[in-house]
């Protein structure tokens, strides 16, 4: 066969013929034979033959092909353009279907969310970190018993694991307080503050917790408890009626009294009520409230209520306790009332309860009815309860 090798085919020696020769058999099989040869080891535009070696294109394109079926059918640039513009968003895959190797993906979302289970993060120690690191890489390291670390700042960070199943709810309750005292044409005390309650529970994610805040007593009545259900309860302050303060929540007593003549001040949160003043006229003060800081600023809660004098009321104690004759407290303080005397009304109103709630800005969920005041301080979150609701951990 007379192919040379640039694939161009030649005729034996001997042709083309010139007028005279002689037509013999050997020359006419020869030649014959040599071209059977030739078109052997061509293509067929059917496609009945198989290249035996590699098709050079000599720079020229194959085109018109139709779209592949098989995995080692040829490709149209058309057709994998399209495939590549289908992963504008990176569809999940089972890892033993696809994985992605070295290189780098450009305006590539992995998205996730609709899955149920994990994510597989590389592992390894430290010496098998990744010698040139870029920000934003994440792995789990097995020195030191294995922790999570990213790549930020132009260094390795360690994250910070929290145990996402329960955390610490710190928290402040003060129950309302009660009443100040009346009894026509004779002094009263002033009413006692609630009880102040300052502890901590363990939220188990997913639990949720009741606040119930106490209502101010009225009408020579006592307080009601503010209570977490089934965690903590501050009970409400005593009545003023009499001529001593009212007793607080947390078992301060009231300031004692001078009969018709100079009432005690309501004992508060953390002290005793004041006496009545004999000498001059004017009613016992009422005892300070507990002092808390768990909103991050000084609070006073839960102060008892002015006694009142025949000449006129003492001073109500820190904390929303009420100075002045029949006076009321401050609201969702649980402050007692003022004591009230000569004055056919009765003695003052005690101060609502509150509830607040301190927790890891991280840890709290958001979750919450009864529409407290939410505020932070450093890395901790503050719910205040002045009307009942709801946390969920």
């Amino acid at each position: 066969m007379s192919r040379n090798g640039s694939g161009t085919y030649s005729l034996p020696v001997g042709n083309p013929v010139v007028t005279g020769t002689t037509i013999s058999s050997t020359w006419a099989n020869n030649t014959l034979t040599d071209i059977a040869n030739a078109l052997t080891g061509s293509l067929a535009a059917d496609g009945q033959t198989t290249a035996s070696g590699n098709l050079n294109m000599g720079t020229n394109r194959i085109i018109n092909l139709a779209d592949p079926t098989s995995a080692q059918d040829g490709a149209t640039k058309y057709y994998v353009d399209q495939l590549i513009a289908a992963l504008g968003t990176m569809a999940y895959q089972d890892a033993d279907l696809v994985a992605i190797t070295g290189g780098a993906i450009s305006n590539v979302d992995f998205d996730l969310h609709t899955k149920t289970n994990e994510i597989y993060l590389p592992v390894g120690n430290t010496a098998l970190r990744t010698a040139s690191p870029i920000t934003g890489l994440m792995r789990f390291n097995t020195d030191a018993g294995g922790f999570y670390e990213g790549y930020a700042g132009g260094q390795w960070v360690k994250f910070v694991v929290a145990n996402e199943l329960s955390y610490t709810i710190t928290y402040v309750l003060i129950g309302g307080g009660g009443s100040g005292g009346h009894a026509y044409a004779a002094a009263c005390g002033g009413g006692g503050g609630g009880q102040y309650v300052n502890s901590a529970v363990t939220a188990v994610v997913g639990t949720t917790f009741t606040m119930n805040i106490g209502a101010g007593g009225a009408g020579n009545s006592n307080g009601t408890s503010s209570s977490i259900t089934g965690v903590a309860l501050a009970s409400g302050g005593g009545s003023g009626i009499g001529g001593t303060g009212g007793t607080s929540g947390n078992g301060y007593a009231g300031g004692g009294g001078n009969g018709a003549q100079d009432a005690g001040g309501g004992g508060g949160s953390a002290a005793v009520g004041g006496s009545g003043n004999d000498s001059t006229g004017y009613g016992g003060n009422g005892g300070s409230g507990a002092q808390t800081l768990i909103t991050g600023t000084s609070l006073y809660l839960g102060g008892g209520g002015a006694g009142y004098g025949q000449y006129g009321p003492g001073s109500g104690g820190a904390g929303g306790g009420a100075s002045g004759n029949n006076a009321n407290a401050t609201v969702n303080t649980g402050g007692g009332g003022g004591g009230g005397g000569y004055d056919p009304s009765y003695g003052g109103n005690g101060g609502s309860g509150k509830i607040i709630l301190s927790m890891p800005t991280a840890s709290y969920s958001g979750v919450t009815s009864g529409s407290p005041t939410i505020s932070t301080t450093g890395s901790s979150t503050i719910l205040t309860y002045n009307s009942s609701g709801t946390y969920t951990a």
